[in-house]
């Protein structure tokens, strides 16, 4: 049996939500509970929205990130408005993932309230958890952990936030 090609690149977001105070950025995560694939039958993973380009996402991860934000939480880019890339890194040599950074206060639609069926399994209602949670909690995604990082180190020079 042909194998299935593999994506160019995977895409995904990171929602925030910025409190007054230092320290106090949330971001929105997804659990996703695996049906098929190496994860089949694990615990779910929690990661940010996001997943693999699509023929109709016409090579560009924007609109694969754009796309997976709707599909898994609801929400949506804002019409004419392309988030700021935090993160990007090649995963093999022929496949690379980015991630965008998106203000939620700026994003369109309503924040999904049920689990939804994904590509790869059930995936969660978006909820938020702190940068410290997430790190403290381990629960992210291994391939998300350097976007957070990444996301960390923009927060902390475009923001002015400490960590």
């Amino acid at each position: 049996m042909p194998r299935k090609k593999q994506a160019a690149f995977a895409a995904l977001n990171l929602v925030c939500k910025i409190a007054p105070r230092i320290r106090d950025i949330e971001l929105l995560v997804v659990d996703v509970d695996s049906q098929k694939g190496p994860n089949k039958g694990l615990p779910p993973t929690t990661k940010f929205p996001g997943g693999d380009e699509e023929p109709e996402d016409m090579v560009d991860p924007r609109f694969t990130a754009s796309r997976e934000l709707s599909e898994e939480t609801g929400l949506r880019w804002p019409e004419g408005i392309f988030p700021h890339r935090v993160h990007r890194i090649q995963v093999s040599r022929k496949h690379f993932r980015v991630g965008y950074v998106l203000l939620y206060e700026e994003c369109e639609g309503e924040l999904r309230t049920t689990p939804t069926q994904g590509t790869k399994g059930v995936v969660s209602p978006g909820y938020w958890m702190t940068v410290e949670e997430l790190r403290e909690q381990d629960k992210l995604h291994p391939n998300h952990r350097e976007a957070l990082d990444d996301f960390v180190r923009w927060a902390v020079s475009s923001l002015g936030l400490q960590y």
